[in-house]
């Protein structure tokens, strides 16, 4: 749980949206725990056990790939709400000028 939060810490640092982080996070955790469930009857097979991380790791990148463009980046600005004020600032400063030349 700590290297996903930081892993989403990191990305929200970098300029991505807090909720599209928090919910990438939730969808990587519910899938990694449903895989290791199901990959661990495979434990004693490293062939079968490689083959078939890989083929689900390759899943999850898509599903979460997916679930980015699906969701769009307007649906998370509830979450950013320093973003939205700063955004909200700069209009009105663009504004107050505006009506100062006029």
């Amino acid at each position: 749980d700590t290297s996903l939060r930081m892993a989403s810490d990191v990305l929200s640092f970098l300029g991505k949206r807090k909720f599209s982080m928090y919910r990438a996070r939730q969808v990587f955790r519910k899938h990694d725990e449903r895989f290791l469930r199901e990959l661990s009857s495979q434990r004693h097979d490293q062939s079968t056990l490689i083959r078939e991380a890989k083929a689900r790791i390759e899943g999850l990148e898509n599903l979460m790939i997916s679930s980015q463009e699906k969701a769009g980046e307007f649906k998370d600005l509830g979450w950013d709400t320093d973003i939205l004020r700063k955004e909200i600032k700069n209009a009105q400063g663009i504004f107050e000028e505006k009506e100062k030349k006029s």
